[in-house]
């Protein structure tokens, strides 16, 4: 949660995943995504929440672009992008 919250400070909305899948929380997926940290920490402690989106930029939710950065195989080839994106 304090991940999520941070990428606020960022500029990113944030909304709430399942734990089990990378399917939103709320009805409304990517267009729930918040600002606000009171409202993310809602989303976050649904019982099937365990991950988190972003949405960027924030003011800008029609616009979504996706990355989907596992820590498998692949990972090592997007490691350089940390310094600006945060972990993953």
């Amino acid at each position: 949660m304090t991940a999520a919250i941070a990428q606020i400070d960022q500029g990113f909305a944030v909304f709430a995943l399942r734990a089990d899948a990378k399917v939103p929380v709320t009805e409304h997926g990517f267009k729930n995504a918040t600002t606000r940290p009171d409202w993310i920490r809602r989303q976050l402690e649904a019982p099937a929440a365990g991950n988190y989106g972003l949405v960027w930029p924030a003011d800008r939710p029609e616009r979504v672009v996706v990355f989907d950065l596992d820590r498998g195989r692949r990972a090592r080839h997007v490691r350089s992008a940390d310094p600006v994106l945060g972990p993953s």
